[in-house]
């Protein structure tokens, strides 16, 4: 049985007819070309105008990307920042360096300054490990206590913490972390009631020499009897001399407030200040050196306010001024 034509199907099962030409256009000036698309597909030829278009393209990316660069710099520096501080707190919560925690690097100073040639630190292998590394010299450190040392060389010892029981305290170096480094003498003598009391007339009787100065905390030091008797003996004769003024007594940093102060700053001499280049500093030190040993101090140093004059620790300095002819 025939079907029906259907103009439909005939459209669709024929080729397509092409489109209408364009009509023409009425002579004149060409119409402007229409840049070619930029984004053409991978192996293109190139069109003209295209690098330029892209490179345009470039530039406006490139200035988009600054902000973005600038932001990542400024985050890198932030967090390097925040680390240093980070760093630097921590450093600053425990004192530790390279040269140990500051407990250790202050008494390594100390023992630098107040010990005598000779002198000995015992303490346990890891504080040991400490003082070295803060700069005790190999020398003097030892990891064997010793109960007695020499006259002029003693045997001191370095324990953690404050609790020392009865033994002297000779020095406290703490540390801001909380810990503590104790240097105390298991052989210190301290002065019996006889030497007290000689040390008390020496020094009540210096300060009633009229052409005696002292400031008032210097002066309690003398009649308490809390100067060591080299430095009392010393200043003693000094004064019958000529008139002394002082400018302190000083302990060193880590002794006690109790200790015997070892070190006295002379600020004039007969009334005239002690001063680089005048006579009276000349004078003084002539006097310091012709000194008996056991009365020649350790260290003779102009310092602000005048001459420092200073001796270094000994376990029985009693002893040494009656051994000494004082």
């Amino acid at each position: 049985m025939g079907q029906a034509d259907d103009p439909g199907r005939g459209r669709h099962s024929a080729s397509p007819v092409p489109p209408p030409a364009p009509p023409a256009l009425p002579d004149g000036p060409a119409p402007p070309e229409v840049p070619p698309r930029v984004d053409a597909a991978p192996g293109a030829a190139a069109v003209p105008g295209r690098h330029r278009a892209s490179g345009s393209l470039d530039r406006v990316r490139a200035i988009g990307r600054w902000p973005l660069v600038g932001f990542a710099v400024l985050v890198v520096a932030v967090v390097v920042a925040v680390t240093v501080a980070v760093t630097t707190a921590s450093r600053g919560t425990d004192h530790r360096t390279d040269a140990g925690p500051a407990s250790a690097q202050d008494l390594a100073a100390w023992a630098t300054a107040q010990l005598p040639p000779g002198a000995t630190l015992s303490a346990d292998p890891s504080a040991t490990v400490e003082l070295a590394q803060a700069g005790v010299e190999a020398g003097m450190l030892t990891t064997a206590a010793s109960e007695a040392g020499a006259a002029d060389r003693p045997a001191l010892q370095v324990v953690r913490g404050a609790d020392v029981g009865d033994s002297t305290v000779v020095a406290r170096f703490p540390d801001a972390a909380g810990g503590e480094l104790t240097v105390i003498d298991p052989a210190a003598v301290p002065p019996d009631p006889a030497q007290l009391e000689r040390r008390r007339q020496l020094g009540a009787a210096l300060l009633a020499n009229p052409l005696t100065r002292a400031p008032v905390d210097a002066a309690q030091r003398l009649r308490d009897g809390q100067v060591d008797p080299r430095l009392l003996t010393l200043l003693a004769g000094m004064a019958a001399r000529f008139g002394t003024q002082l400018a302190e007594l000083p302990l060193a940093a880590g002794e006690p407030v109790g200790a015997s102060a070892r070190a006295a700053v002379v600020s004039a001499v007969d009334g005239r200040p002690v001063a680089e280049g005048t006579t009276e500093l000349a004078g003084l030190r002539s006097y310091l050196a012709a000194q008996l040993a056991t009365f020649s101090p350790d260290e003779v140093q102009l310092v602000d306010g005048g001459l420092l004059v200073r001796f270094r620790y000994i376990t029985d300095p009693d002893g040494a001024v009656t051994r000494g002819g004082g």
